[in-house]
């Protein structure tokens, strides 16, 4: 993630840790986890702290601990506040609750330059069908799972990235069996 530091706070259940790998004889190897809060000053708002003055504002963290379920205070990166948030200023569309089902590489003379047709469907509608986008550039960004679930799909059954390499696939296999 964009903007991680290490956590300047260390907790009892850090301590504990800082323990267990000490007593693992692993102690010299514990060190504060690196997360995507701004650690400014506790509650006071200032200017974008990462991307130059670029980027949205943000609020130092209070340690009230709720980043794991969200941040009510704007301390805590998100995807909002980082990749989308540069992804729209600059100038690309984000289209909420839709999955994608093939994305179709589009011949030369294909309008406007774009390159690939992305197909979709409303996740939260699946009763509106498929839904169509020409796209110059296409950046799969569906987490692990399913990022890997898309491109397997477009080679596999789909078709429509065949030369997609197969060495990614036997390389999940083989890390997922062992």
């Amino acid at each position: 993630m964009l903007g991680v530091t290490a956590n300047p706070c260390v907790w009892p259940a850090d301590r504990v840790l800082k323990e267990v790998a000490a007593e693992m004889g692993r102690g010299a190897y514990w060190q504060p986890t690196n997360v995507g809060t701004f650690f400014g000053p506790e509650g006071v708002e200032v200017p974008d702290p990462y991307f130059g003055g670029e980027g949205p504002a943000r609020r130092g963290c209070t340690h009230c601990g709720a980043c794991m379920v969200g941040c009510r205070y704007n301390a805590k990166n998100t995807l909002r506040k980082n990749y989308l948030y540069f992804a729209e200023k600059w100038g690309a569309e984000i289209r909420a609750q839709a999955q994608v089902t093939d994305i179709r590489p589009l011949g030369e003379d294909a309008p406007s330059g774009a390159r690939y047709e992305v197909v979709y469907r409303r996740s939260s509608n699946r009763l509106t069908g498929e839904r169509r986008v020409a796209a110059r550039n296409v950046v799969v960004s569906a987490g692990v799972i399913g990022t890997l679930r898309l491109l397997f799909r477009c080679r596999d059954v789909t078709r429509s990235l065949p030369h997609l390499s197969r060495r990614l696939g036997d390389m999940v296999r083989t890390n997922s069996e062992s």
